[in-house]
């Protein structure tokens, strides 16, 4: 599986309603009341986008955030926050326009060129997401991990020297995920590495 940060974003929302809602239930439903009391408040939309994602309900998830984006064009974070929620539906399609979006509102954050790439990847678009990963690389060279998304970019792409070229910089930084980068190649590839 690519290297993915969308669960985790939210997990976390949901970690936060529990802590300050007095439970994710309870928490869910202000939410919703906000919401119900004024449907143009964008940050209140936004809350209960993350918040539906929190729980698992992508589909609310991603209609909510839809909103959001109507409402303000110009919410990086909501676009961002709507390609998870499209990404966990397997919308890839949709993942990358809202992605696109969020790129374009900050074209110099790295994660977004992440998280498109992530997309990219995904729906077996694998040249653009290796362009994608590079220009992360390209902006946050500490960006350590994207070494194995794009190995596997290039990997599926069956661009091997290319491939074998990501790992051996990323096993210099994380032996962890170029151990597991070293097994995708056996599959992918067919390919044996010492």
């Amino acid at each position: 599986m690519i290297y993915s940060r969308f669960k985790k974003a939210f997990l976390f929302c949901g970690l936060l309603l529990a802590m300050f809602g007095c439970g994710v239930e309870n928490g869910l439903q202000k939410l919703e009341q906000k919401v119900w009391a004024n449907p143009n408040d964008v940050e209140a939309q936004f809350n209960l986008g993350k918040a539906y994602g929190s729980i698992g309900d992508y589909e609310k998830a991603a209609t909510t955030l839809k909103k959001v984006t109507e409402l303000d064009s110009t919410h990086p974070v909501a676009y961002s926050a709507l390609g998870a929620a499209y990404f966990m539906l397997e919308r890839y399609d949709d993942a990358i326009q809202a992605f696109q979006s969020a790129k374009a509102l900050q074209p110099k954050d790295p994660e977004k060129s992440v998280d498109l790439g992530n997309a990219y990847f995904n729906a077996k678009k694998f040249p653009e997401a290796i362009s994608e990963y590079k220009t992360a690389l390209a902006l946050d060279s500490t960006l350590h991990e994207v070494y194995y998304n794009l190995g596997m970019s290039y990997a599926k792409n069956g661009q091997k020297s290319e491939a074998l070229h990501a790992y051996e910089i990323l096993k210099t930084y994380n032996s962890y995920l170029a151990s597991s980068l070293q097994r995708e190649f056996i599959d992918i590839l067919g390919l044996e590495i010492e």
